[in-house]
Parts: C-alpha cells; sequence; structure tokens
C-alpha cells in the first residue's frame, strides 16, 4: 500500500512519468487485471437487471441508451 501512495505522488509531481510507467508490464499487469474484473462485473450486474433504480443503474443508462439496456 505504501508503494502505491508513493507511485500516485511520484506522478502528482511527474504527470508524463506515468506514459512511461504504462510501458512496463509488471507495473500494469494488476491494473489491467483489476480492469478486467471490474468490466465483468459491470456486465454481469447488467445482465442481471435490478428492481430498483441505483447508482449503477443511472451510469449506464447514461453511457448506454434505454434500447441498449433493456428499460
Amino acid at each position: 500500500m505504501m508503494a502505491f501512495r508513493r507511485m500516485i505522488t511520484l506522478l502528482g509531481h511527474i504527470p508524463w512519468l506515468a506514459r512511461f510507467i504504462a510501458l512496463v508490464p509488471a507495473v500494469v499487469k494488476g491494473i489491467n487485471d483489476m480492469r478486467q474484473v471490474c468490466v465483468d462485473r459491470a456486465i454481469a450486474r447488467n445482465e442481471r437487471g435490478t428492481n430498483q433504480k441505483d447508482l449503477f443503474y443511472y451510469l449506464v443508462l447514461d453511457f448506454y441508451p434505454a434500447s441498449v439496456v433493456g428499460n
């Protein structure tokens, strides 16, 4: 956790460094894995549907029209 905080602090001071850090596969692997898990869960949540209109419902409708979401 401390290394993450240091990295964020460093990138806050030197934002152009993020382009070079993104080229290091060991650094980006965890980020890409987490992103894929989030996308998979969002797709599953959208397919499962809901009876209540919560924040996720409105965020999805903000990006996709109602005809795509199915409501």
